[in-house]
């Protein structure tokens, strides 16, 4: 039986999200990667129901209900970070959130770990699992398990270009759905799962996701 996931491209439409070097918005970022899965997943065994699939703009809580409706086997959220200016510098790679509300919390462990597993192969990523108490309502009002994935941080340099490649936001693509897959086919010894850390610093362009 196919596994069925929710991808959920962050922002859209009068929401631009985090705003990178020349003019670069997180919400186009978003949707890039969540197409390239949704090109891609049929050869993971993945069946792929989009939030968005153009430039609109969806309040978050229309985004969990839909999720909610889709009887689906998980949820995922593409975004970019956006670090403060005086982190600009240092503050790179892709990192994974989980909510402790969500009600599938040890779930979105597995299946968080399973992707940051799987994109650490080719990619900078940070661990540990990270949890975002607030402003994170598509995981905390979803009723599947859920993640977001910030993809990068959208004003550093080397990150920008790499979500802007064509061939590199493929490979992200691939590598997120390997996770999805290796969580819905693992037994119990295949996936290390992480630590998680709740974050600290103040939260910047997603306010509200």
């Amino acid at each position: 039986t196919p596994f069925k996931l929710v991808v959920d491209a962050g922002h859209g439409g009068k929401d631009n999200g985090a705003v990178g070097a020349n003019g670069l918005l997180e919400k186009d970022i978003a949707l890039a990667i969540s197409k390239k899965i949704e090109d891609l997943a049929g050869e993971y065994g993945i069946d792929v129901v989009m939030t968005r699939t153009a430039d609109e703009f969806l309040h978050v809580k229309d985004r969990a209900e839909f999720s909610s409706k889709q009887q689906a086997n998980a949820f995922i959220s593409l975004h970019a970070n956006v670090a403060l200016l005086k982190e600009k510098k240092d503050k790179s790679g892709m990192e994974v959130f989980i909510s402790p509300d969500n009600t599938h919390y040890n779930e979105s462990k597995t299946m968080g770990s399973a992707v940051l597993q799987k994109l650490g192969t080719d990619f900078k990523v940070n661990t540990p699992l990270m949890i975002r108490q607030t402003g994170i309502w598509v995981l905390q009002a979803n009723t599947l398990p859920a993640i977001l994935i910030e993809c990068g941080y959208i004003n550093n340099t080397a990150d920008a270009l790499l979500m802007t490649n064509t061939a590199q936001v493929e490979n992200m693509a691939r590598k997120i759905l390997e996770g999805v897959a290796l969580y819905a086919n693992h037994s119990a010894d295949e996936i290390k799962e992480l630590d998680v850390k709740k974050e600290t610093a103040a939260l910047t362009a997603d306010t509200t996701v």
